[in-house]
């Protein structure tokens, strides 16, 4: 009955001209102001209900604050399905889906950008007559030996260290500070002796030889492509010679 109500009008004439005017096309920016005002209505929701144990508040008062509370606990508990949604895809993007094992991306990831590689060696893994077990035995046999690889491999390095497999039955182990040649190989040998026991697949007992090829960074790459590409040809020359392990060398490849 004022003439200051005259002002709930123009608000919702203005609400109103609002809906009808086109939306500015801008950049997709996660909105991050409602969470300070988010906190604060709920904190003054939640001593509100505190006040209202004490003392007499309308109950429409009451109904608000409840609600408010109850929303934001609701949204809460949405963000943090979301944070763990979003963690467990991430940590899936990085995972080899049969072994578990990290895969080519986590090994990105792991060694960073070229030219700024953390020192040490890079163990290219291959699995001698591996065809031949997915040729005579099947595939699933072929999946029992990898599966039987996977953890013999990450049991024998530390935790600064990664092993990963890079797809079909090429692993990968890198070694963080280990720079000299010498100790990379006698690493490697040991590896492939541990991890080359026996493996019981489809109840026979095989014996699997691995063939091992070392590159060495920053001495042989400045960049993963670089440092691959050394320790592939170092493996296929300790595959050819039968030798087990191999360290790279300037004439090296996989011809």
């Amino acid at each position: 009955g004022i003439p200051l109500d005259i002002g709930w009008i123009v608000a919702f004439l203005l609400f109103a001209t609002a809906a009808w005017l086109p939306a500015p096309v801008r950049a997709v920016v996660p909105d991050r102001t409602w969470a300070p005002m988010a906190a604060i209505a709920g904190g003054a929701s939640f001593l509100l209900l505190l006040f209202a144990t004490q003392n007499r508040v309308p109950f429409g008062s009451v109904l608000l604050a409840a609600g408010a509370v109850v929303i934001g606990v609701v949204r809460g508990a949405q963000t943090m399905r979301a944070a763990s949604a979003y963690q467990q895809a991430r940590r899936q993007a990085e995972r080899d889906e049969l072994t578990g094992l990290a895969n080519r991306r986590r090994l990105t990831t792991f060694l960073g950008d070229s030219g700024r590689m953390p020192a040490g060696a890079l163990l290219l893994i291959d699995i001698d007559r591996f065809k031949w077990v997915n040729d005579s035995m099947g595939h699933a046999a072929g999946d029992q030996v990898l599966l039987q690889l996977a953890p013999r491999l990450a049991s024998q390095v530390g935790s600064d260290d990664l092993v990963v497999r890079l797809g079909g039955d090429e692993f990968a182990v890198f070694l963080a500070g280990v720079t000299d040649p010498d100790a990379a190989y006698v690493a490697a040998e040991l590896l492939r002796t541990r991890a080359g026991r026996p493996m019981n697949v489809s109840g026979i007992e095989l014996e699997m030889d691995l063939s091992i090829g070392i590159a060495l960074t920053p001495r042989d790459a400045g960049s993963l492509s670089e440092l691959l590409k050394a320790a592939d040809g170092a493996m296929y020359r300790a595959k050819r010679s039968r030798m087990g392990s191999a360290v790279y060398e300037a004439d090296d490849g996989p011809d």
